[in-house]
């Protein structure tokens, strides 16, 4: 699926929960006696089934921007890779790159990896900079990527 897709998607999958979530809303209350028009358990399960739906989809076009994202010119390594490298080397990706970045010692990167070679290639001064754009592109506060 393309990216257009998923996003035209999403956005259907929004849609549509804000409107199951109102009817569910105007079938959950019902005065006693009085039958809702439409069963409030089926809306329920209905919105849980596209409330997991558009979870997966997100988190799949978040992975998509990320690799697209974070792909540096000079190398052809992702910033996602590079992470993998450093956690299969046993180590935490926060406390190597944070060391990495605070000093600019590649004694923080997997040594006998390509991990060394990229920062050195990449510089951390573009490391850094694709760090703060993606979350600016991935603001927890929104959850959403911005437009920009």
């Amino acid at each position: 699926m393309k990216l257009a897709e998923a996003l035209s998607l999403r956005a259907d999958l929004q849609r549509r929960i804000a409107a199951l979530r109102e009817r569910l809303k105007k079938n959950a209350r019902v005065q006693e006696g009085d039958t809702p028009a439409e069963d409030p358990m089926e809306l329920l399960a209905e919105l849980n089934a596209d409330t997991d739906d558009l979870e997966g989809l997100m988190a799949s076009i978040n992975l998509t921007n990320c690799e697209t994202f974070t792909v540096w010119e000079d190398s052809r390594l992702s910033l996602t890779e590079l992470i993998a490298i450093i956690r299969e080397s046993g180590q935490d990706p926060v406390t190597q790159l944070s060391g990495y970045l605070i000093t600019e010692d590649p004694i923080y990167l997997p040594e006998g990896t390509e991990a060394r070679a990229i920062a050195r290639r990449v510089g951390r001064d573009k490391l850094l900079e694709t760090l703060i754009d993606l979350y600016i592109r991935y603001c927890p506060a929104t959850g959403t990527p911005s437009d920009s």
